[in-house]
């Protein structure tokens, strides 16, 4: 009997152990990041300071962004900003679903490689296992334009009241990527990438907020008319270097961005680049040949170019072409001893004085705010 006591005993304190142990995990896994509940990854983007240069810093103005995710099932998808819904959404059936663990995002702009959409931009993978990654790339290009007849690849239209207004083709890549909009960090000197620049996600904490940043630099022309006594119709600027210079340069080989740090690395071998652009007045729908300048900067539109970032300060080796009524005047850019910055719109103004053409100001300035570069006089 006592045998019987005893086994009695330790059976009923197994089976309160059992059922303490069982409410104690039902009590901490409840609602709480222990469940391992797989929740959908939701995004918010914003742009700092579009196809085009993107201007504002409304998210929604992108359309659409490829986002990846680290130590997910599936770490790939193309978030759609939806009119209807006016919130973003994973396209289809790909969505990133997150578990308890943390895991970093990655996001960029375009998120395809053709402007029907039809083609998706993906990341350059090596090593899937590792990918995507602080050093993962993707491809990128410069729009040069043809050289010939006007077409989207070429062809800036403006309003004839555009006033101030940034304006490029319709062919122009506006690359973006995304850092943590709460704290976007400083970047460290090895990777270029701060440890709190990229977001994070996880089950209890899956909506994202983004912040999309420039990182193609942005050229700019101002063009005005002084004691200029015919019509000053602006239908052509040629942005080019001088002979056997590679100042303006697309490397000889595939450019790639880095979708961490925005860095774009071009290849080795330099190659010479010419930017080709017809200006026209009105509308994508309709339009005329040539734009009439005013006489104050202040009441034009920028026309403007979207390049690879230029370390070089020195710009003397660049020419700007413009023709008016025409006539093309041709002037080297200052040196300004400014580099040409992701991020930035570099704004020169180009003064037709009588019959000379020249720089008359030149300013840096985020996409939304001029910064003066400094100004050409034409010739």
């Amino acid at each position: 009997m006592k045998t019987l006591k005893t086994t009695m005993f330790v059976t009923a304190c197994m089976a309160m152990m059992c059922a303490c142990t069982d409410q104690s995990t039902l009590g901490e896994n409840q609602g709480s990041n222990e469940s391992n509940e797989l929740v959908e990854l939701k995004i918010n983007p914003s742009i700092a300071l579009t196809r085009a240069a993107v201007t504002g810093t409304e998210g929604s103005a992108l359309g659409s962004i490829a986002v990846y995710s680290s130590g997910t099932e599936n770490n790939y998808a193309i978030y759609e900003y939806t009119d209807g819904g006016s919130s973003w959404g994973a396209k289809g059936s790909d969505k990133i679903y997150l578990s308890k663990d943390a895991v970093t995002i990655f996001a960029y702009y375009p998120a395809y490689s053709d402007a029907d959409n039809s083609t998706a931009l993906t990341i350059n993978t090596t090593d899937p296992v590792t990918a995507p990654g602080t050093s993962s790339t993707i491809n990128v290009s410069l729009n040069e334009g043809n050289e010939g007849s006007a077409g989207d690849d070429n062809q800036i239209i403006v309003a004839s009241d555009g006033k101030g207004s940034i304006n490029t083709t319709a062919k122009d890549i506006d690359y973006m990527y995304a850092v943590n909009a709460v704290d976007g960090g400083a970047p460290t000197a090895e990777t270029g990438v701060s440890e709190s620049q990229q977001p994070t996600a996880n089950s209890t904490s899956s909506s994202v907020s983004l912040k999309m940043k420039h990182a193609m630099a942005l050229v700019s022309f101002k063009v005005i008319k002084e004691n200029y006594n015919n019509t000053g119709s602006l239908t052509k600027i040629v942005l080019k270097n001088t002979e056997s210079n590679t100042t303006l340069n697309q490397g000889d080989g595939q450019a790639t961005m880095n979708i961490s740090s925005g860095n774009i690395t071009l290849a080795s071998t330099a190659k010479a680049a010419t930017f080709t652009r017809f200006i026209c007045t009105g509308t994508s729908g309709s339009s005329t040949a040539g734009y009439t300048l005013k006489e104050n900067a202040n009441d034009s539109p920028a026309f403007s170019i979207l390049t690879y970032p230029n370390e070089t300060a020195d710009k003397s080796t660049v020419i700007v072409e413009v023709t008016i009524d025409k006539q093309t005047y041709s002037k080297a850019l200052p040196n300004s001893s400014q580099a040409w910055a992701a991020g930035k719109n570099h704004v020169y103004t180009l003064k037709l004085s009588g019959k000379e053409l020249g720089i008359t100001n030149v300013a840096i300035e985020p996409w939304g705010a001029d910064v003066p570069m400094g100004d050409v006089t034409l010739e």
